[in-house]
């Protein structure tokens, strides 16, 4: 058998990933700044030599057909399709340009991964650990949206972005965390707040669990690899578990965020000067809210609404639902739906969540009125300030939202808030933070220990040693990466220490609360900020997993020896 001719393909498919990939660093460079002569001659001959080798490529591989296969596989079609945009380049016509540069050099830089061979041992490898698959996918969805969010077409002015504030907004709607170095409703044009809106969407319900939802729409039997990945993300043992689980969370975020944009109209109806403008911003928000997402069109977020009862009131569900978890909305909706049998108990996590969420919401409003009762809240009437305490509270747990000027709350106001923001949402839900059922385990596991119990026993159940340890794990590493962004940015900037620690605590928890510190941020700030977003979406277990990669528990067992605590 001759490989002679695979070789060469090889080498060709490395070399355009290559090219594509510096192509697409050009195209960042060319989008920020005008050019001199010499570097539009340099632009326009490796736009020249990137067409010819595209060229090339789908050539070779046209005539490259095995006899038994299809003229045109899949692959090839692939690479025939991004012929579309050069021709429309070539042919001069205005139809921004530059997003024609970047379909053709984006599907360029992935033909390497499209490769039957390689594409299947890259899912191998993926597949072996999903925490990585998980990175994977968000990183990829993060790159896409910054490239189209720093075209001249997604700002008002024309003026794309710079990189870092491209990649900062978009990692910040696709981890639905909210802070922002550019007003969403006046520096993005349409095509850029819907870039966003995506982006929050896609973070919201989970990368991989839309990816599959259009494999299974589509009439696809999930392979091995995506059952294995889907079992881990959503904690289902079969595969109609799967598709069931994937079915509801698509209807409950239709029906949540449906209801929620039509109560937004008519709540809004009256304030904007078209019926089009008011629905916009009514789905906008609704689904900014349901994904706890935090990101307004609004210069000042709600501020301007702090006494309007039903946008208070709407936007506090649509954050409270979509903070509960899918699991545990499905949980409870079998339970009040009952069956012939009866109706089933709530399982342990959903009785958790509950108590827990119940606690942190009552408890952090009455802290946050009693804090600011002669501070923000001294002018306003009684029901304005029990309603803007309520939302706090509620909206410290990763939403994002705020109408009071969180630069000018107290201190002690802020440390209540700080707890809610590391605490955050709920396991399966669209927030962030250490999650409620972790808390909830380390408070039974304090109690256990004060005791000298051997085992965390809560609501009559059990929990297995294996459950306590991870809930240990992740405060640990979750605390890590708080403590270790929180260093980084004081070192780089000389902005006072609670409003670091207040941003990064709102960063990594996925809230979008700011005290202004975000604003005075450098490049370097910025890209700390980002990562600190990205683990805080992610889980900070999951980025160690990654790191450190997965080991075995070894077959063998150590001598046991007491050592003197507390």
């Amino acid at each position: 058998m001759n490989t002679q001719p695979k070789r060469w393909r090889l080498i060709l498919d490395v070399t355009l990933g290559v090219t594509a990939a510096l192509a697409l660093v050009g195209l960042f460079y060319r989008a920020h700044g005008p050019l001199t002569v010499e570097e539009r001659l340099l632009f326009a001959i490796s736009d020249l030599l990137i067409i010819l080798l595209l060229m090339f490529h789908g050539l070779s591989h046209l005539f490259a057909q095995e006899p038994e296969q299809p003229l045109l596989s899949r692959a090839l079609v692939v690479d025939l399709i991004v012929f579309a945009p050069v021709v429309a380049f070539l042919r001069g016509h205005e139809i921004a340009p530059s997003l024609c540069i970047v379909v053709r050099q984006a599907a360029a830089l992935f033909f390497v991964l499209l490769r039957p061979q390689r594409k299947q041992r890259l899912l191998t490898a993926l597949t072996r650990q999903p925490a990585l698959m998980l990175v994977f996918s968000f990183a990829g969805a993060i790159f896409i949206g910054s490239a189209l969010l720093a075209l001249p077409i997604s700002t008002v002015s024309g003026q794309p972005p710079s990189v870092v504030d491209a990649v900062f907004t978009i990692t910040s709607a696709t981890c639905v965390t909210g802070l922002t170095v550019l007003d969403t409703g006046q520096d993005f044009s349409y095509f850029g707040q819907l870039v966003i809106l995506a982006c929050i969407q896609l973070g919201g319900l989970g990368i991989m669990t839309f990816s599959v939802w259009l494999l299974l729409a589509s009439g696809q039997v999930l392979r091995k690899h995506q059952q294995a990945l889907m079992q881990t993300v959503l904690d289902e043992e079969t595969i109609a578990g799967i598709v069931e689980q994937i079915r509801f969370i698509l209807m409950m975020t239709l029906v949540c965020e449906s209801v929620g944009a039509v109560a937004y109209f008519f709540a809004w109806r009256e304030r904007f000067a078209s019926a089009g403008q008011a629905a916009y911003a009514a789905i906008f928000h609704s689904i900014s809210a349901f994904c706890n997402a935090g990101f307004s069109l609004f210069r000042s977020s709600l501020t301007e609404y702090r006494g309007d009862i039903p946008v208070n009131l709407i936007t506090c569900a649509l954050i409270v639902i979509g903070g509960l978890g899918f699991f545990v909305v499905r949980d409870l909706w079998i339970h009040l739906r009952g069956s012939a049998e009866g109706h089933r108990p709530l399982r342990l996590q959903t009785r958790m969540v509950l108590t827990a969420t119940a606690v942190l919401i009552c408890g952090g409003a009455i802290l946050i009125f009693i804090s600011e009762r002669r501070g923000l809240l001294r002018d306003l009437p009684l029901h304005q300030q029990a309603i803007a305490s309520l939302f706090q509270s509620i909206t410290a747990r990763t939403a994002g939202f705020n109408t009071l000027d969180t630069a000018r709350l107290a201190d002690s106001t802020r440390l209540v808030l700080l707890f809610l923001m590391y605490v955050g949402a709920s396991p399966g839900s669209t927030g962030g933070g250490i999650k409620t059922t972790t808390l909830w385990i380390l408070l039974h596991q304090a109690f256990a220990g004060m005791r000298a119990h051997d085992q965390v026993q809560v609501g009559r159940r059990a929990l297995p040693p294996g459950l306590v340890q991870k809930a240990t794990a992740i405060v640990f590493f979750y605390t890590f990466f708080l403590a270790t962004g929180s260093f980084l940015l004081m070192f780089f900037h000389a902005i006072p220490f609670r409003d670091i620690v207040f941003d990064a605590t709102s960063a990594i928890g996925t809230v979008g609360l700011s005290t202004g510190a975000v604003g005075q941020l450098s490049e370097v700030g910025k890209w700390i900020m980002t990562a600190l977003m990205f683990i805080g979406r992610l889980g900070p277990l999951t980025i160690a997993l990654v790191v450190a990669g997965y080991r075995p528990a070894p077959r063998y067992e150590y001598a046991e020896e007491t050592v003197a605590v507390g």
